[in-house]
């Protein structure tokens, strides 16, 4: 039980590297949209700017983490049932569905940021009312061509990677021995489960402190990709996904929202009634 366990969490980890690694190449094709953005000083400082690139795989590891956690619980969970083997096929598509989503608000990042000089945030939701509208200047622009193209490059070439790992890493032939084994009833063993647990627990822990991504009071946060005083290399740093979701989050807390002192309907009367005075 343990042994297989170890392979399907190397498989996860695998596809975690390669999403990774996608989302750094997001980063690089960003950087190279507006490298003309970069402050004099730090324009050939080449040292300077792979700090930003660093920083990236950081914001990038907590947002895998985040995508990691739930195939993760699910796999040890079904080891400990003793139905290891059907838990693969479902975590390795939760995790390509959630990638290829982070992949897209990596794409949709370099516009965006070129446009208003910040990582994407939740103001995107308020484009969801004009839905129509929103779809045709996306698809009317010719300059958001390059990321949509990139968008289908990049998560067709993820998505092939990951057949690839769980193909080097648990084989089809061995997948398919495992599905029918799977259907009988097997004993189950309680120094094996023992095993299972204890790795599980070391693996969903660990998993856990890369969504946390620092230790301290606070969990991580974008100020945490600040280092220099070029704007440019600062935001960089940033996942667009992780600015995306925390900003989205900040704008559904209480002291956040908007206030609503009187209705809408009165308030527009009494500006108009103050208007005509």
């Amino acid at each position: 039980m343990t042994r297989l366990l170890l392979r399907h969490l190397a498989c996860l980890l695998g596809v975690h590297a390669v999403g990774l690694v996608t989302l750094s190449l997001m980063r690089l094709a960003l950087y190279a949209a507006g490298h003309h953005f970069l402050d004099a000083g730090s324009a050939g400082d080449i040292l300077l700017q792979a700090q930003a690139f660093v920083r990236g795989v950081w914001f990038d590891n907590v947002i895998g983490c985040y995508i990691l956690i739930v195939p993760l619980a699910f796999t040890v969970l079904c080891h400990l049932a003793g139905r290891g083997r059907a838990a693969l096929a479902a975590s390795l598509w939760w995790m390509r569905v959630l990638w290829v989503a982070a992949i897209g608000v990596s794409a949709a990042n370099i516009p965006y940021f070129l446009y208003f000089f910040k990582n994407i945030n939740s103001s995107i939701w308020n484009w969801a009312e004009y839905g129509t509208t929103t779809m045709g200047m996306l698809l009317g622009e010719k300059s958001y061509y390059p990321p949509m193209a990139g968008f289908v490059l990049l998560s067709a070439i993820f998505l092939w990677l990951t057949v690839r790992v769980r193909r080097a890493l648990v084989p089809a032939g061995d997948a398919r021995r495992g599905e029918h084994k799977g259907l009988q009833a097997r004993p189950w063993c309680p120094t094996g489960a023992m095993g299972v647990l204890v790795l599980g627990c070391a693996a969903i822990g660990l998993c856990l402190f890369g969504i946390r991504g620092r230790t301290g009071y606070n969990p991580i946060k974008v100020s945490a990709a600040y280092y220099c005083h070029d704007a440019f290399l600062n935001q960089l740093g940033v996942n667009p996904a992780f600015s995306l979701l925390t900003s989205t989050l900040d704008d559904r807390r209480p002291e956040n929202r908007r206030l609503n002192l009187m209705p809408v309907g009165e308030a527009r009367a009494r500006c108009l009634r103050d208007m005509r005075r």
